[in-house]
Order: structure tokens, then sequence, then C-alpha cells
């Protein structure tokens, strides 16, 4: 962090950058910082940190929003470059607060999550020394051990962090859980629910689609233009193909000609390797 992004009477100016070692001592240190640039309240949205009301003076409103630009600025800036990319997504000074302790307050289920996956993950990078390499298991380890989880916790948090792509919804739901419910038993069964509950979705929407056309069939809702459709279609027959009888009836080709626009009749048909189509 340069030194020309705080006040040079500012005394945490040297502070050390938000590491994954050093989360507790930053906390302090930027709340500090904060504090003395009159900023704190933006994390919490309180005191000069409240949005000034509509009938404040555009001075005030101007003060506010450099109040609140700067605030951000040097929270973000006060991150290691190895995670201040993902914090600088977030829009207000709270929310990057907020995504902060998310990743690294020890008790929070997420970083738990993200630690152990980590853990068992970590590989060794092409160009890194095997001294370093040591380094990282030893110290994400030793992090891992702190947190003095079971092995049913283990097992829980694997199961839930990579059970797949298209369920992050369910996932965030079950991430408020109690401790007491968040276990293996409970977990497996929301992700069987929700897998069965998707079955039965995509089960119903191909049912509803065959319902609505027998229904069509049995109610002559398929009519004379969607028959001239299918005649048109098929080898580029003209209409004429279609006409009436001499005495004013439909004919049979006529119809049932909306019958051979059905897959099924059509897949049918190819297999006998006769036409889709019935003689006068």
């Amino acid at each position: 962090m340069g030194k020309e992004t705080f006040p040079k009477e500012s005394k945490a100016a040297g502070m050390k950058l938000l590491t994954r070692k050093n989360y507790e001592t930053w906390k302090l240190n930027i709340q500090l910082l904060l504090e003395e640039n009159a900023s704190f309240g933006f994390v919490d949205e309180t005191g000069l940190g409240k949005e000034p009301p509509a009938t404040a003076s555009e001075t005030e409103k101007d003060k506010y929003i450099q109040r609140k630009i700067k605030s951000r600025a040097i929270l973000i800036n006060s991150i290691s470059e190895e995670f201040r990319q993902a914090a600088a997504k977030h829009a207000t000074t709270k929310a990057v607060w907020i995504h902060l302790e998310s990743i690294f307050q020890p008790s929070t289920r997420s970083r738990k999550m993200r630690l152990l996956q980590e853990f068992c993950l970590i590989q060794r990078k092409d160009d890194e020394s095997m001294t370093s390499f040591i380094d990282r298991v030893d110290t994400i380890g030793k992090d891992v051990e702190k947190l003095a989880m079971t092995w049913e916790n283990m097992r829980t948090y694997i199961l839930i962090a990579r059970c797949g792509k298209g369920y992050e919804n369910l996932r965030q739901i079950i991430d408020q859980w109690s401790d007491t419910d968040f276990n293996w038993t409970k977990v497996s069964q929301a992700l069987m629910s929700e897998e069965n509950h998707r079955r039965f979705a995509s089960g119903t929407s191909t049912e509803s689609k065959e319902s609505t056309d027998s229904k069509a069939y049995t109610t002559g809702q398929w009519n004379k233009s969607q028959r001239g459709k299918s005649s048109g279609s098929r080898g580029g027959k003209s209409s004429t193909n279609l006409q009436r009888s001499s005495s004013g009836q439909e004919t049979r080709q006529e119809k049932y000609s909306y019958l051979f626009q059905l897959p099924r009749t059509r897949a049918f048909c190819k297999r006998l390797s006769k036409p889709a189509e019935i003689q006068k």
C-alpha cells in the first residue's frame, strides 16, 4: 500500500496488508484508521456513514459521497493483492467489510468450507520451491486443525461444497442453518429433495406437453390452417392435395393429416418403412 493512500499524519499508514494470517490484527488496525478518518461509520452505515436526507444541502451530500468513496478506498487498499480484486467487486464499504468477514472470520461456515477445500486440493506450483510448498501445507493444515471439525463436519462441508453447479441457491439457504441442523443427514436429505424436485419438474413439463397434444387431438383443435401447414411441409405438396371429395365431406387424408405431425406417428411409420400417409 503506497504512502500516498493515507494522510501523512496517520499512524496506521504503515500497517501490514490483510493476509490469511493476520486478520484479527488487521481488523483492529483498519478500524483505528477508519475512525481516524471519520469513516468507520460506513462499515455499519451509522453516524457519518448514514446517507443524508433528501432535504440536505448539496454541500452536505457532496461531503457524504466523498467520505463514502474514501472509506471504501482505504479499506480495499489495506488488503493484499491476493484478495483485493475480489473485494473490489463490492460497491460499498459495508459490503466489502462483510465480504472480508465471510472469508477470514474464524467461526464462519464459509471460511471453514473454503479452508477445507483449499487444504484438500492444495498442490505444488511448477515454479514453487519445496520449502515454500511445505510451508503452505503446514499453514493451511494448522488453520484447519484450529477449526476442530469432527469427521462428520468434514464430510458435510465437502458434500455441500462439491455437489456441483446449479445448487448455489440451496447452498446459500443451507449456509443459514444453525449448527444443530447443519449435519450430514439433513444436508444429504436437502440435496436429495432438490434433485427429486428437479426430476419431477422436468417430468411434469414433458407430460404437460404430451397432454396438450393429446387434448388437441381429442377435441379437434388441430384446425384446417394447421393441417394446411402440415401438407405444405411434406415434400412441398400444394394444398390441392387435400381437396374435399365430390360429396363435400373431408377426405380421410385431410381429416387425419394432422396426426402425422406427431413425432410418435412419424417414427412409427418410419420403422414400418411406409409413408406417413393414409390413402383416400
